[in-house]
């Protein structure tokens, strides 16, 4: 079972980059990337093993086995799969205790055929993803010598489904436009709240899913800027870290129950790439599966 500290460092590391976001819309998740940053800081040394080790916020020393619990963690829920890519060229030397002790089908060679590298690598990143994103989104070079990646992807059912339909944007980069939207229709009125928080009222929306996957839409006050945290300390494991997001792009996120035990994240529709740096879309889901 993954540790307290684990889900407390995950999350902190959400924060720290929700901190920096970008003034447009965007969407991530450290869940997916943060074991592979532990990984490497295990086998890391001097500087680079203290800036690893100061990313995820846990001792370097004890981060493989955090690292194997958190990925043990996410595939064991019911929707949710993470996968770790480290791929190396014969000319990259690389401990050979530390490439033994990775978790099983992680590590890969380059052979300096950029071909056929660029080809295996683009079926990882779509097997990984069941096909929501086709190719690795790096060009792999006959001189590549190292590629990390990583992919988290949720799929659910809804509850009570929704019916697309279109709608016009009154505000934000969107205004004055005809967008594709979700409908749907509840009595139960404490799905949809609103709470004060530092940077002003909040908007809470909770979409519950099959297989014990919610989704928490938070919908900040349009003057907060895209980064602003709205959850206090964020130091509770079992809550997820907030951003406040402006009023024409909500930021979204996810929280999946199991064993009594949160790990939360930005909601993404799937994720395939070194430092979890691929953005995907900012759209509702469909009725059929999350995003």
């Amino acid at each position: 079972m993954t540790r307290s500290s684990t889900v407390r460092a995950v999350n902190a590391l959400t924060a720290r980059w929700a901190a920096v976001l970008p003034a447009g819309g965007t969407a991530f998740t450290t869940a997916g990337v943060w074991s592979l940053l532990a990984l490497l800081a295990d086998g890391a040394t001097g500087a680079v093993r203290k800036e690893l080790a100061d990313a995820i916020g846990i001792p370097a020393d004890n981060a493989a086995d955090q690292a194997r619990d958190l990925l043990a963690t996410i595939n064991a829920m019911p929707g949710v799969h993470s996968a770790l890519g480290l791929w190396t060229h014969e000319a990259l030397p690389i401990g050979p205790t530390w490439l033994a002790a990775l978790p099983e089908r992680v590590h890969g060679q380059l052979t300096g055929d950029a071909v056929s590298d660029q080809a295996r690598l683009d079926a990882w990143a779509a097997t990984c993803t069941d096909g929501q994103i086709p190719s690795m989104p790096v060009t792999v070079e006959k001189d590549t010598q190292l590629v990390l990646a990583g992919a988290l992807t949720v799929r659910t059912d809804w509850i009570r489904p929704f019916t697309p339909g279109g709608l016009e944007a009154e505000a934000g980069p969107w205004r004055g436009k005809n967008l594709a939207g979700l409908f749907r229709v509840t009595a139960l009125l404490n799905r949809v709240g609103v709470t004060q928080t530092p940077v002003g009222p909040v908007t809470v929306l909770d979409v519950l899913g099959t297989q014990g996957v919610d989704v928490h839409l938070f919908l900040g006050p349009e003057e907060a800027s895209p980064g602003a945290r709205a959850d206090g300390s964020g130091t509770d494991p079992r809550q997820p870290e907030v951003s406040s997001a402006r009023r024409s792009t909500p930021l979204w996120h996810s929280r999946t129950r199991a064993g009594g035990r949160t790990c939360s994240q930005p909601r993404r529709r799937t994720g395939a790439a070194g430092g979890d740096g691929a953005l995907h879309h900012h759209r509702p889901p469909r009725s059929t599966r999350g995003p």
